[in-house]
């Protein structure tokens, strides 16, 4: 799927689409035309007196005419004032996609001293491939026009222009826009305009008063303008939600309501029909198994047999190959394998439907004026014994049954069927997400080596994630990350037992348990004290507090998460810590955490629990929460000692039944 624009500083990108074919293994040509007529001449401010290092942009201006093959006009002037302006802004990139896609510069030019020093020709463009998601099995057919600019000097000035043509046609000429006016630079001037034929009835939103376009119109075209002088830079905050944005915008829609554009989707995912004989073979067979059986045999299906490969190329950026296609070629992306596992589902008279959601804005698609631009994945949504279930056929190593997977949540979703509902929530019921750890570290004296042994179980999304590591890196590079990371904490760690997996994919639970010995655990102070830590930290990498403190924008929190870490300390001897005992709680509408220290015959028990209970928090509550957080910190581990301990004590049968674990640690690596 192709992805809505963000929302931050695009002066040398910009995704758009078009009509216009080129064959996909001829090279695109990107050259110099004049500018379009219908482009009006937009003034230079004088520069201010204060000038922004290292770039001072001077103008940015869009001018959008519809009517002209969706051309897309935009022009940019900055200035070099520091030596770091030079070496990381003296190129030009622009992107477009040749399926369906023009490109042409108008003038490339350098000043200098106000002079005109460097005119750039059609010589200077290199044409390269611009596959960013390979590396995620995604084809987009893209390419960028590129231009290494020469003689580049502090104090230069650089304006360039260029116009897009055209929109790729599976939107079926609906038009939609994001226009920007806030970015992380100061500009001296922000020029938009918009040309629309009069038949064609633009919705507009604005998220700033001062941002709302001036309209004038006659009985040909509508013409939409906004001009900014001095746009302040924006500091985003970090760790915000994906779906806030500092950024203001101006959004253009040419869908009336959500059931205009839920007709357009519709038409992308009519072609369900079966030919192939194969595909006709393999719904046979679901068709004789038990329906849920059949439900969780197809979603295994699609998600682990047809692997994830997205040739988004021209109308194939939204419109789903068919499913004879894809169960032919074992092969497809996001709606590709959405469409057929709700053929595949339909065969046995479970409803799957396509829907459209974004994982980027969640439920915030249903703020915007409907727009397929709002968009960027498809999964299911399957209608099973009076529930619904959320299912990403994109997703593997799920499980076995439904009742069991992870289900992902993207809050809102447009619905793809028959009904006139348009918009749904798509938050699922149960999202099963949990991770157990159990420690135990058992320390026979003050001297020897403890032997350290730790069971976690993973629930849901964690059990998936390990399963995906499994397969794809193997249990010894994983097991040897683990003790390499214990290493960092005590580097004379030795592995005593190699490390143990228990896989339950009905459950959808995984199981791993590792076993150490941890030479000087204990450390012995010049005061004969023997000092010992431990700690119960898993869901210390998220109550992190954030780099921006001071903030405002709302607080992005990774949700589900539940985590209960426990660490048992057995002790050498009976020494009574039961005045150290604490039972400590800190709770809000976004976070549980709980802390308990218990002894218990010559045994200290640490238990952290902690749960999100929101994916994010206000700006409103971020100073409580972050005080919160702070709390939480301080409780990740224990710190103690054991006085007078002068004299080295053995425990012969301890020391034996840890050499014996490690003879047959050794052992088992020699086979």
């Amino acid at each position: 799927m192709v992805r809505k624009l963000p929302f931050y500083f695009i002066l040398l990108l910009f995704i758009s689409a078009g009509v216009k074919s080129t064959p996909s293994d001829v090279k695109p040509q990107v050259g110099f035309t004049s500018q379009p007529s219908w482009v009006k001449p937009i003034n230079l401010s004088d520069l201010p007196a204060q000038i922004e290092k290292p770039m001072h942009y001077r103008l940015f201006d869009r001018q959008i005419n519809i009517e002209d093959n969706f051309g897309y006009f935009v022009r940019s002037r900055y200035k070099y004032t520091d030596s770091a302006g030079v070496q990381d802004n003296a190129s030009i990139r622009i992107r477009f996609n040749p399926a369906f896609e023009e490109l042409t510069f108008h003038k490339v030019e350098v000043f200098r001293d106000n002079k005109l020093v460097q005119s750039v020709g059609k010589d200077q463009i290199k044409i390269i491939n611009a596959e960013d998601e390979q590396q995620s099995n995604l084809y987009s057919g893209e390419y960028e026009a590129l231009i290494l600019l020469k003689d580049i000097r502090v104090g230069d000035e650089l304006e360039y222009s260029y116009t897009h043509y055209g929109q790729n046609p599976v939107f079926n000429g609906n038009f939609g826009h994001f226009a920007s006016f806030g970015w992380g630079v100061d500009i001296d001037k922000v020029s938009f305009s918009l040309t629309a034929d009069s038949s064609r009835k633009l919705r507009v939103k604005t998220t700033k008063d001062s941002l709302q376009p001036i309209v004038t119109s006659n009985e040909q075209s509508t013409h939409y303008s906004i001009e900014v002088l001095n746009s302040k830079k924006i500091i985003a905050d970090s760790d915000m939600p994906s779906w806030y944005t500092p950024y203001p915008y101006v959004q253009f829609s040419q869908y009336q309501d959500w059931a205009q554009l839920k007709a357009w989707a519709n038409g992308l995912f009519e072609n369900t029909q079966v030919k192939d004989k194969g595909l006709q073979s393999f719904i046979t067979e679901l068709q004789k198994m038990d329906k849920r059986d059949a439900l969780n045999e197809a979603i295994r299906f699609t998600q682990e047999d047809i692997r994830y490969l997205g040739l988004e190329l021209g109308v194939n950026s939204h419109l789903p190959r068919s499913p004879d296609e894809v169960f032919r070629h074992r092969y497809g992306d996001c709606k590709d394998k959405a469409l057929l596992l709700s053929v595949l589902l339909d065969a046995v008279d479970i409803k799957a439907s396509p829907i459209l959601v974004s994982s980027v804005e969640r439920a915030e698609i249903s703020s915007y004026l409907p727009t397929h631009q709002a968009f960027n994945h498809v999964i299911n949504r399957i209608e099973y014994n009076g529930s619904y279930y959320f299912v990403d056929a994109t997703m593997s190593y799920q499980g076995k049954d439904i009742d069991q997977l992870y289900q992902p949540d993207f809050g809102k979703a447009l619905l793809i069927d028959a009904s006139d509902t348009t918009v749904i929530d798509a938050e699922p019921a149960k999202r099963n997400s949990k991770i157990v750890i159990e420690e135990d570290i058992f320390s026979a004296n003050y001297f020897s080596p403890v032997m350290w042994r730790i069971k976690t179980t993973m629930h849901g999304a964690d059990a998936e994630s390990f399963r995906y590591r499994m397969a794809t890196r193997g249990l010894d590079d994983i097991s040897n990350d683990y003790a390499n990371y214990y290493a960092n904490s005590y580097p004379s760690l030795e592995v005593a037992r190699t490390m143990q997996v228990a896989d339950d994919p009905v459950s959808n639970i995984v199981v791993v348990e590792e076993q150490y010995s941890v030479p000087n655990y204990w450390k012995l102070n010049e005061k004969n004290d023997a000092e010992f830590s431990f700690y119960a930290d898993y869901a210390h990498d998220y109550t992190k507090l954030p780099k921006s403190v001071r903030r405002t924008s709302p607080l992005h929190l990774s949700f589900p998460i539940e985590i209960k870490h426990s660490v048992s300390f057995h002790l050498p001897e009976d020494i009574d810590f039961s005045h150290l005992e604490f039972d400590e709680k800190v709770e809000s509408e976004y976070i549980q955490f709980r802390s308990q220290l218990r002894y218990d015959k010559r045994r200290l028990i640490l238990t952290n629990q902690y749960q999100t209970l929101a994916p994010f928090v206000p700006k409103s509550d971020v100073a409580k929460h972050l005080s919160n957080l702070k709390t939480v910190n301080e409780h990740k581990g224990f710190w103690g000692k054991v006085t007078n301990v002068y004299e080295q004590s053995t425990d012969i049968k301890f020391d034996a039944m840890l050499n014996e674990i490690k003879r047959k640690a050794q052992q088992a690596k020699g086979e």
